[in-house]
């Protein structure tokens, strides 16, 4: 569970999100670093936005997260 408090990397077993950072207690922003000078794919994306949908994160006060 991923707490207000914490920012920074996310991991769980094969999964990991580079940048995590919650803002004002009801969005979250998460960001992933590639060093090279190609250009990426979109299946790098869309393999960042499963990852970040594995993210155990509740707002404050509950309701949906926004990512």
């Amino acid at each position: 569970k991923l707490t207000q408090q914490v920012q920074g990397q996310w991991w769980y077993k094969r999964r990991e999100v580079d940048v995590v950072a919650p803002t004002d207690g009801a969005t979250l922003i998460a960001g992933e670093a590639k060093f090279t000078s190609t250009q990426l794919g979109y299946d790098v994306l869309a393999d960042f936005e499963d990852d970040v949908e594995h993210i155990d994160w509740t707002p404050d006060g509950g309701g949906e997260s926004t990512y």
